[in-house]
C-alpha cells in the first residue's frame, strides 16, 4: 500500500524560494504586478491566502518553486516578504 504525504502549508520568506524555471516572461510579471498593486490594500491578505506558491522541499530544506513563478517574482518585486 502506498503512503500519502500531506502537503505542508506555512508562511515562508519569499527570498528563501528557488525557481525550477530558469526564465519568466516579464510582460506577464508586469501584468501580475499591476494586478497586485490594485488589490494589495483592499484584499491583499485574502488574495495571498488563496494563491499559494507550490514548492517541493529539496536537500538542505531548500524550497523549489514548481508553479506560479510569475506571481512569486511579481510579489517579490512589489516588496512582499512572505508567501504561503
Amino acid at each position: 500500500m502506498r503512503s500519502l504525504i500531506e502537503p505542508l502549508l506555512k508562511p515562508v520568506e519569499i527570498m528563501s524560494l528557488r525557481p525550477t524555471q530558469m526564465t519568466v516572461g516579464m510582460a506577464e510579471v508586469e501584468r501580475k504586478r499591476h494586478s497586485w498593486t490594485k488589490r494589495a490594500e483592499t484584499d491583499g491578505a485574502s488574495f495571498l491566502g488563496n494563491h499559494m506558491i507550490p514548492c517541493v522541499i529539496g536537500p538542505k530544506e531548500t524550497m523549489w518553486v514548481v508553479d506560479h513563478h510569475h506571481l512569486a517574482l511579481s510579489l517579490h518585486l512589489e516588496g512582499v516578504k512572505h508567501v504561503l
